[in-house]
């Protein structure tokens, strides 16, 4: 069964961006923590390093139809040699900063050798001139031997001249634009990408604090609707609980009650038995006592019971007084069946008392212990909900802690924010700057027109230095030459002044006439003011890693295999 994600796309920009839209979605976090896992010790900078080339694999692999099950696995293999790789991709960088610095010390040393050329030329133009103004003669353009030829032959070398310039001057223009317009992309992709990335951070961190603000008011509410219905059932319970205790001890009184007249009847039966027990012991020590009366008196008295029993009457006495004793014998015997009787029916009356008392006293008390388990379960009941209470403040300070951090993130972010913003406004300078740059370059060229308008001075002076020489005397023509060579001397000076130019006008003589285009080459080195220079290297630098960033992403994606 297909993911969401295994489904087969048109690859146009609307589905470009549905993929990394499911790769945030989906497989942003499970990168994130997988990565995490496997190297704790990341910076953050790997991190980002890292979920760009995962996203990039997403694409690619999408784009392949590849499934997820198998980009997954070339994504743990990537994570695994991503300390490997990293190394190797730092060594790499090495080499093409090393290859970069040679590139600029080459072009360095190739504009060096123009600029020795130049000079070449220049000093081969003034000894040209100077022999010309000796000799009255080019060594160089011998057929020169006219006023006009020296002037054709002079514009026709001003205007090659001037043609080279200006196509120097367009091709260096063509790169600086070029360069500038490369680094403002690079400049805003960058921005672009470090503003969505942390736009995207903003929005999930705002995401989840107010995800766990409704979080929390949800617990805030099933907190208080847990406290007020364990308080309405702490309390019914509690009612209900003290409606049985009483009911409970009251069927107690009752039982005591009864135990009590229970005792009071057994007493009292004890007592009359005991009277019983007494009067049944005088009739039988009585009976006992005439028992032994008529014994002593058989004894004491022989003749008179010889007599009676010769008389007969000892057969009426033994009758009578086998009547006697059997009389006395059916009344003690009576006597102790009914006291018998009596006690056994009040002893069975009291144990049917005592067995339905026991039934009630047993129920009683079992109904104690289940009031008591139930009290008990009521007071682990509310432990239990105290902890449960006490587990949603621990898990409330735990939220409002998570809250805090992820404001410090946000802080942090804002940060951030405020640096990239900071970086910008320093290459906003950086481009003022440049463009400062190319006014002073603009003041030179206005520097050298000036020199080449003194320059066509010389050729004026030495037009009419020939025509003095053929119509003037010595005098006149010794006093030309003087005032010849201090406007060259003024030229050298003025020319050695611009040598020593620092972006800053000069002050040219009144008498500087304005004509003429001859541009000299000035070292741009040595008129670089030294902030600006440095500003200049430091975003030349930073411009460079932008580029080398640009080049060692590229090469690490092409050099892992598994994410092709």
């Amino acid at each position: 069964m297909m993911s969401n994600t295994d489904k087969v796309f048109s690859f146009d920009e609307s589905s470009k961006e549905q993929i990394l839209q499911d790769f945030d979605n989906y497989k942003a976090e499970y990168c994130t923590s997988t990565f995490l896992a496997q190297h704790p010790q990341a910076s953050e900078y790997d991190l980002r390093d890292f979920l760009e080339s995962a996203k990039r694999s997403y694409l690619r692999a999408k784009r392949n139809h590849m499934s997820d099950e198998l980009w997954l696995e070339h994504l743990h293999k990537f994570i695994k040699s991503y300390k490997l790789v990293a190394p190797l991709q730092r060594e790499l960088d090495k080499l093409i900063l090393n290859k970069d610095f040679t590139n600029l010390e080459l072009e360095k040393a190739e504009l060096a050798k123009q600029k020795a050329e130049l000079e070449k030329e220049r000093i081969a133009f003034l000894n040209e001139q100077n022999e010309f103004i000796q000799n009255g003669k080019s060594k160089h353009f011998d057929h020169i031997v006219t006023a006009s030829e020296y002037e054709a032959t002079k514009k026709e070398l001003e205007l090659k001249y001037y043609k080279e310039i200006e196509a120097i001057k367009n091709k260096h223009q063509e790169e600086l634009v070029k360069n500038q317009e490369e680094t403002k992309k690079i400049f805003d992709e960058e921005i672009n990408n470090i503003k969505d990335f942390y736009d995207r951070k903003l929005e999930k961190v705002s995401s989840y604090y107010n995800k766990l603000k409704e979080k929390l008011a949800e617990l805030k509410e099933d907190n208080n609707k847990l406290i007020s219905e364990i308080y309405e059932r702490d309390l019914a319970s509690e009612n209900q609980l003290a409606l049985r205790t009483k009911d409970y001890y009251e069927e107690i009184e009752k039982v005591r009650k009864i135990l009590r007249n229970y005792e009071v009847l057994s007493f009292e039966l004890k007592t009359k038995i005991k009277e019983k027990d007494y009067l049944l012991n005088q009739l039988k020590n009585k009976l006992k006592h005439k028992d032994d009366e008529f014994k002593k008196f058989i004894k004491d008295q022989p003749e008179i019971v010889n007599q009676l029993i010769n008389d007969g009457i000892k057969q009426g006495v033994k009758v009578k007084f086998n009547q006697l004793e059997t009389k006395l014998k059916e009344q003690v015997k009576q006597y102790e069946d009914t006291v018998g009787r009596t006690y056994e029916k009040h002893k069975n009356e009291v144990d049917k008392i005592l067995i339905a008392n026991e039934t009630k006293v047993e129920v009683m008390k079992n109904a104690l212990i289940q009031a008591e388990e139930t009290a008990k379960l009521t007071t682990n009941e509310l432990e239990r909900i105290k902890s449960e209470y006490d587990l949603v403040i621990y898990t409330n300070r735990e939220l409002n802690e998570a809250i805090k951090v992820e404001q410090e993130r946000a802080k942090e972010l804002a940060a951030k924010v405020e640096i990239l913003t900071a970086e910008n406004n320093d290459l906003d300078k950086l481009n003022n700057l440049l463009v400062k740059k190319y006014n002073d370059n603009d003041h030179l060229l206005s520097v050298s027109k000036s020199i080449s308008e003194q320059l066509d001075k010389i050729n004026a002076s030495q037009l009419s230095l020939q025509k003095v020489l053929q119509t003037s005397d010595d005098d006149k023509t010794n006093q030309k030459i003087i005032d010849l060579n201090k406007a060259i001397d003024q030229v050298n000076a003025t020319y050695k002044r611009s040598k020593a130019l620092k972006n800053e006008p000069i002050e040219l003589p009144k008498t500087t006439p304005t004509k003429g285009k001859i541009i000299e080459y000035i070292d741009e080195d040595e008129g670089l003011d030294s902030q600006w220079a440095r500003q200049f290297s430091e975003a030349t630098k930073r411009i460079k890693e932008k580029k080398l960033n640009k080049k060692k992403k590229a090469l690490l994606d092409k050099e892992i295999s598994e994410f092709k």
